[in-house]
């Protein structure tokens, strides 16, 4: 983009050249320099618009060059799309062998799991009736004492019973009562002695049966724990093939594993090739497409300023007719107001003579009144020295200068705030990007809003408005080019809800402009605000003009 020079700066001035009282002809050879200049200048607008379009040319070529790379590509990245489908399915193959292996030793370990809680329990009950055997043999050890005991005391029962004759013994008992109440007393006891053999002989067979029975739980255990013993030995066998083929599963597994993460690998470094071909691609066309659109918006402003150019050349050529035709009309004035002069001052020549006859022939008439008639004379002309002094006075006041209107407030540069929001990020050349992240120089100040009157855009200073519209990056964007103090300068205000102004519009200091937005490359609602001295791609931080 061409920054906006002359042309600008020539309608700027435009204003002071309309309030001016009188024309020279110095005042018209600076509207022939001014259309010099804008002949000038648009001879250059010219010749950058032909630059421009040139570069465009070249890279609508670039970026066909680079589809038609993308194409001759499409074969690579076909094959590549092949690879990846093959990689694919032998990583979902792979990955189905790992999940079946895996299965697998969960399975296997599950078993051993299950064959070691067996030999546990098989280990509880070989204890338990090793437990049982012991009680066992103690009950007999037992249990034959009593035995052998009653047998003991049976033997001397049956001794005394044949001693003495058997039952003759407790019927002797019974007969020998004294009475009925002796007989009752030993029949009583007879029938407790009776009882007593009776129990001890059924307490002796109960035991000699229960003997019996324990030597054969006894028998029966021990087989038990010989069967328990050879199914703990089973079992053990067992796990111990299970721990030796979960070994090999485990092998297995890190075998499978170690495949998988080659083909993982290998899928992945075919699909950074691809991404790898896609991105530069993608890269190359996107910055081929953004080259395109600055180089379209550098033709639109190219082509706004060549308007501007020529509007400014047509005003300067009408202004110089004008100014001639002032020039004309002021020479013309001149020579009236000089013939107009030279009658007045004949006119009192004339009268002043006549007067003077008039006061000798006076003089003559009346020789008494000699004295006073100069007095009266002098009175005489003390107005006509009281006018000539009124009239000097009125020259005095005709060629003063116009007073000119006061500018709105600002510092010794000629710019003001454009906001009165606060300063929410400063100009920086290194800054990295918030929306993308790389370095891109921050070429302007942001200013954000904390009320509805922090978002009314002023014009920063006056000056005409070169472009109004919008612009990739900036989204609604306002360009205003000033002349100040010899210098010129533009200032660009983006990122714009919505513009007010229109290009070509002359606008003054303060005049709003636009409201604040978040429209372009933005991240939220500010306006980013540029100053550069000398016309546009000449950036400096904004704070040394407005602070």
């Amino acid at each position: 983009m061409r920054k906006v020079t002359v042309a600008m700066s020539f309608l700027i001035l435009f204003t002071t050249f309309l309030t001016a009282q009188s024309v020279s002809g110095e005042t018209i050879g600076n509207v022939q320099q001014e259309l010099d200049s804008l002949q000038q200048e648009q001879d250059r607008i010219n010749q950058d618009a032909n630059n421009a379009k040139e570069k465009k040319q070249q890279t609508e070529q670039e970026l066909s060059e680079n589809q038609s790379k993308q194409l001759e590509n499409q074969s690579e990245l076909d094959q590549i799309n092949a690879e990846l489908k093959e990689t694919q399915a032998q990583l979902e193959e792979k990955q189905q062998e790992v999940s079946e292996t895996n299965d697998k030793i969960a399975d296997t370990e599950a078993d051993i799991k299950q064959t070691e809680e067996e030999i546990e329990a098989v280990k509880a009950e070989i204890k338990r009736l090793n437990e049982e055997i012991e009680r066992l043999k103690e009950e007999i050890i037992e249990l034959e004492e009593k035995i052998a005991a009653r047998e003991e005391l049976l033997k001397q029962r049956l001794r005394s019973m044949q001693q003495n004759g058997g039952n003759t013994t407790y019927l002797e008992v019974l007969m020998g009562a004294q009475d009925f109440g002796d007989f009752i007393n030993r029949a009583t006891a007879v029938n407790k002695i009776m009882d007593s053999d009776k129990k001890i002989m059924e307490e002796q067979e109960a035991d000699k049966k229960q003997l019996e029975e324990n030597k054969i739980a006894v028998e029966e255990n021990k087989q038990a724990i010989e069967d328990n013993k050879k199914a703990l030995e089973d079992k053990q066998a067992s796990l111990k093939e299970s721990k030796a083929e979960l070994e090999e599963e485990k092998v297995t597994l890190v075998s499978q594993e170690k495949e998988l993460e080659e083909i993982e690998d290998t899928l992945n470094g075919q699909m950074k090739s691809k991404e790898e071909i896609l991105a530069q691609l993608e890269v190359e066309e996107e910055e081929l497409h953004e080259a395109k659109l600055s180089q379209e918006e550098e033709e639109q402003l190219i082509a706004a300023q060549a308007a501007s150019v020529e509007q400014a050349i047509a005003e300067a050529e009408s202004e110089k007719e004008r100014l001639e035709q002032l020039a004309k009309e002021e020479e013309e004035r001149k020579e009236r107001e000089r013939q107009e002069a030279e009658r007045k001052a004949a006119e009192e020549k004339a009268a002043q003579a006549k007067a003077d006859e008039e006061r000798q022939a006076q003089s003559q008439a009346q020789p008494e009144t000699k004295t006073a008639t100069p007095k009266k004379s002098s009175s005489s002309r003390a107005p006509s020295t009281s006018s000539s002094g009124g009239s000097s006075s009125g020259g005095s006041t005709e060629t003063a200068e116009p007073d000119t209107p006061s500018a709105p407030s600002s510092n010794s540069s000629g710019f003001i705030r454009p906001t009165s929001g606060p300063v929410t990020s400063h100009f920086n050349p290194g800054r990295a990007h918030p929306i993308y992240g790389d370095v891109r120089p921050h070429n302007g100040t942001d200013f954000g809003s904390r009320s509805s009157a922090d978002s009314i855009i002023k014009a920063s200073a006056g000056g005409v408005v070169s472009y109004a519209g919008w612009m990739s990056g900036y989204g609604n964007t306002v360009m205003i080019t000033h002349h100040i103090n010899g210098q010129t300068y533009s200032t660009l205000y983006g990122h714009l809800n919505s513009v007010q102004v229109s290009s070509g519009q002359s606008v003054s200091q303060g005049q709003q402009i636009g409201i604040m937005g978040s429209t372009g490359d933005s991240t939220g609602v500010h306006l980013h605000f540029e100053i550069h001295p000398g016309g546009y791609k000449n950036p400096v931080d904004p704070l040394q003009y407005i602070k």
